[in-house]
């Protein structure tokens, strides 16, 4: 056992997922450096000790009609049962009270085909950058959009004329993506007591065919 137990740290030593292994009754029995510093707790502070000791798991419930209901508290050992796979969970450490948020894979341990799970191994995957980074992309995307916006209205007419003896509308759905911003155009032009509505588009797809738009 002791041989086996030095050969699954040397594999894990370098992975950057942490990777925790707790009996069946909820005592680890083996953690990597990654999972270690997660958890806040060195290798020989927390073997033996309950997980309940040195950190909680809590999941957001999904949304019921639209209104938020809270978060629910994950039990490793469930996964005694079957495993587990959630893409955002909040790992609390006992030691530093402060929640970061993983990727969690809990599967049991089953030492042979027809016994009983022994345990559960828990990889835990930081995910910290990567929801920073889809905040950042989606800030971005929505400025983006934003300026395709305020792009694609300078281009159109503020407001409709009033014209005695018609009642006008109109709605503009570019037809490109991403800036939704295009070459296609309306107006209203008035001329010696007549009323002419011009529809139009320009060559080209986006912010290419608005830019020759801008320049007609």
């Amino acid at each position: 056992n002791s041989s086996l137990f030095a050969h699954i740290q040397a594999i894990t030593a370098s992975q950057r997922d942490g990777v925790i292994a707790l009996d069946s009754s909820g005592f680890v029995t083996f953690m990597n450096p990654s999972a270690s510093g997660l958890i806040g707790f060195p290798l020989d502070e927390a073997l033996t000790r309950s997980y309940s000791d040195l950190f909680t798991l809590s999941e957001e419930r999904p949304p019921k009609e639209g209104v938020d209901t809270g978060s629910f508290m994950v039990d490793p050992l469930a996964a005694l049962l079957k495993p587990c796979v959630s893409d955002n969970v909040s790992l609390i450490s006992a030691r530093s009270k402060t929640p970061t948020p993983v990727a969690l894979r809990m599967t049991p341990i089953t030492p042979s085909t027809f016994s009983s799970p022994s345990g559960v191994v828990l990889v835990l995957t930081d995910i910290t950058e990567s929801l920073a980074s889809a905040k950042a992309l989606s800030v971005s995307q929505e400025a983006l959009a934003h300026l395709g916006r305020v792009m694609q209205n300078s281009l159109l007419p503020p407001n409709l004329p009033s014209i005695p003896g018609l009642s006008l509308a109109a709605r503009y759905h570019a037809g490109a993506k991403g800036l939704e911003v295009g070459g296609d155009f309306y107006d209203f032009i008035e001329s010696s007591g007549s009323w002419m509505v011009v529809i139009g588009d320009v060559c080209g797809h986006g912010a290419e065919a608005a830019a020759l738009t801008a320049l007609s």
